[in-house]
């Protein structure tokens, strides 16, 4: 089953240039937890990597390995998880403001994907 961006490149609503350059947008917006949590002075820069690490072996979320390790509290990780989730920008939302597709369209194709329309 294709993706919805697949969807959007396939009915030639996007090209594969604004799909790079949103998702980029995108990604550049969006601080991973070690690097929200270090930024709000949580964490210190150190602790990333071997949180990293152990996520790498374990697959374990960031902010449970960093609970667990106890070099975030949960009151700390539910505080860097609402400001990721607030300030959050989905690779939609970047099509949208890079002037792509409006939001309505983004809901209609959103739809039509949802309901298996073709491409």
């Amino acid at each position: 089953m294709a993706t919805f961006y697949e969807y959007l490149l396939t009915k030639g609503r996007i090209s594969g240039s604004q799909l790079q350059q949103a998702k980029s947008r995108s990604k550049s917006v969006n601080l991973a937890t070690g690097d929200c949590a270090y930024a709000f002075g949580f964490l210190e820069r150190d602790d990333i990597p071997r949180i990293l690490a152990i996520q790498r072996r374990t697959r374990q979320r960031f902010g449970e390995i960093a609970v667990a390790l106890d070099l975030l509290t949960d009151g700390q990780l539910q505080t860097v998880l609402r400001i990721q989730s607030k300030y959050r920008m989905t690779v939609e939302e970047a099509l949208v403001d890079d002037g792509v597709l409006t939001r309505q369209e983004i809901d209609e194709e959103l739809r039509r994907f949802a309901d298996g329309a073709p491409a």
